[in-house]
């Protein structure tokens, strides 16, 4: 009756008769890469879409049919898809986001998308042909999660600026198209940020370059943090520039 437990009651169904597990890690790293590769920015049934390879509008006009993930998960059916996903919700692997209902990494996620965690699933939870589908390709060596997605979330950065300082960012997502990074160490007057940098297709001969942060300011007030922020994307922007166009 809502109370939580940390040892097995012993009375319920589940505890009399535990029911039989199986291997799921390599769909549950499939389903890791999928959040991740799509920004952290969306729920279940979109990104179940996207391992399917379905045809949803969105998909195409978010750019994730070019996704490596895209098509990756053909070889379950979304309810098998549904299962994974609500089994990583339950592990404390990923997180809903209340208001828009996209789902998160947790600090659990990490480990198991680098393969170093086995993630043991609910047999009567996932389709036996999941399950062998699954095996077949981890015996042949077919492929799991996208190449790097192991190495990608939670990787460090040190950058050196102009003064000999130094700031520590981390990955927190990455696309084909977009880069999505925290800042861990740095001189400057932030207690939090976390920032997006994103190419967008505006036509077939143009496309727009975005830079979306989030900051809570420290020693200073909003307005000068959101003045300082702004001078930083517009000197590194203007790097951006001077490289491409010097390419």
């Amino acid at each position: 009756f809502g109370e939580a437990r940390s040892e097995p009651c012993g009375n319920c169904d589940t505890c009399l008769e535990p029911p039989e597990r199986v291997d799921g890690t390599e769909p549950a790293r499939k389903a890791l890469s999928a959040v991740l590769r799509t920004e952290q920015r969306f729920g279940m049934t979109y990104l179940i879409d996207v391992l399917r390879g379905g045809g949803d509008a969105r998909i195409a006009r978010n750019g994730h049919d070019k996704l490596s993930v895209f098509g990756l998960g053909k070889d379950l059916n979304a309810d098998d898809w549904k299962s994974i996903f609500r089994q990583l919700v339950t592990g404390g692997y990923l997180v809903h986001e209340a208001e828009y209902g996209s789902l998160h990494f947790t600090d659990r996620a990490r480990p198991l998308l680098r393969g170093e965690e086995t993630f043991m699933m609910r047999r009567a939870m996932m389709s036996m042909r999941a399950v062998k589908e699954a095996k077949k390709k981890e015996k042949r060596g077919g492929p799991t999660v996208p190449p790097g997605d192991e190495a990608l979330f939670g990787a460090l950065r040190t950058l050196l600026i102009q003064d000999g300082r130094e700031i520590v960012d981390r990955l927190e997502a990455q696309t084909d198209y977009s880069y999505s990074y925290s800042i861990v160490t740095s001189p400057l007057p932030y207690k939090s940020y976390r920032a997006t940098m994103a190419v967008e297709p505006v036509d077939a001969d143009h496309s727009r370059f975005r830079w979306v942060g989030e900051f809570e300011p420290d020693g200073i007030s909003d307005d000068e943090a959101i003045a300082f922020t702004r001078n930083i994307y517009a000197m590194g922007i203007g790097l951006m520039r001077k490289t491409i166009e010097g390419a």
